[in-house]
């Protein structure tokens, strides 16, 4: 990155004026420059969360301790606003503590393009998708287009916490804190099982809202086309298959793509999240056979009872 210029420096501020907001509207209008979507970046990162966690605690924090509480997050807010807008305007890349490592992390939607989450980084940005709450839900959901496993928990997050979150701030207001609390801490337990589901590559259904939904016409994402449809079924056989054998799933997988490709005279690769490249269109049934047959050699009749459970998948465990 060459010499920042002060029209840079000057967007790089104008990232934090508004806080987590005004760092979402420069990050989308702001293509170039690498200094200002840094900026931005660390914006969204930091300040979305910090937000969040100060109206949960003035809403669900019972007086007088909410007081308390607030005035820290607050004067944490402050300080670090401050100290971001210092370092833009002097043209320094300075990362916060903890939050700031989201815009370096190799696996973090934030170091790519939030309009293209990239396979190797779906775990992390279908976590991300529960961190803000239904807001980063809402986000994510509007600008990831390709990766349905992203966009499933993008969406689940949205239909249970929109309405989730308004309950509890019903019920704190009409019953008193203390029953607020506890729809608080049901809150938070949700949140902390969606998350820890999304970052190990599962797609889990909360019970109950997924029933509701679609019986209003509301459906869970499904691929959009061939490649993602086998890319997707093979992931979620992988993770089921995780269930019964643990790590050995994932060698087994690796094995059967590697004698897939000296069988074949293929050079398929495989990223981190069971991301192919090199799959010509026509050859995924192929493929899919070969892989299901190595892990029946592997695990036995259990696979192909497995497979039958995943779209994609039946008509080859028939």
């Amino acid at each position: 990155m060459g010499e920042v210029t002060k029209k840079e420096k000057r967007n790089a501020v104008a990232g934090y004026i508004l806080l987590w907001f005004s760092g979402v509207l420069i990050y989308l209008t702001n293509e170039k420059s690498d200094f200002v979507r840094f900026h931005a970046k660390q914006s969204i990162a930091t300040f979305l969360p910090l937000t969040i966690l100060f109206y949960l605690a003035d809403a669900f924090v019972p007086w007088p301790q909410n007081n308390t509480v607030t005035s820290i997050i607050g004067l944490i807010i402050f300080i670090l606003w401050l100290v971001c807008i210092y370092n833009a305007d002097r043209g320094k890349m300075w990362r916060v503590p903890i939050f700031g490592a989201l815009v370096d992390s190799p696996s973090s939607f934030l170091s790519g393009d939030i309009k293209s989450i990239s396979k190797r980084n779906e775990k992390l940005a279908a976590l991300l998708c529960y961190a803000g709450l239904f807001i980063t839900g809402l986000l994510f959901y509007a600008f990831e287009e390709r990766n349905s496993f992203v966009r499933f928990h993008a969406k689940q997050s949205v239909l249970l916490f929109l309405p989730l979150t308004v309950l509890t701030a019903i019920v704190h207001h009409i019953f008193g804190a203390y029953l607020g609390a506890i729809f608080l801490l049901i809150l938070v337990i949700l949140w902390l099982v969606c998350m820890l589901m999304a970052y190990q590559g599962k797609v889990w259904k909360v019970p109950f809202i997924w029933e509701i939904a679609e019986k209003i016409g509301i459906r869970a994402e499904r691929p959009q086309n061939r490649d993602e449809l086998y890319s997707f079924a093979l992931f979620q056989f992988v993770t089921k298959t995780s269930e019964l054998v643990g790590e050995e799933s994932m060698h087994i997988f690796r094995s059967a793509i590697e004698g897939y490709n000296k069988r074949f005279n293929r050079n398929i690769e495989v990223g981190t999240q069971i991301s192919f490249s090199n799959v010509q269109p026509e050859e995924w049934p192929q493929l899919v056979k070969f892989v299901l047959d190595i892990y029946a050699q592997c695990i036995g009749p259990t696979t192909f009872e497995i497979a039958r459970e995943i779209e994609g998948l039946r008509d080859f465990a028939a």
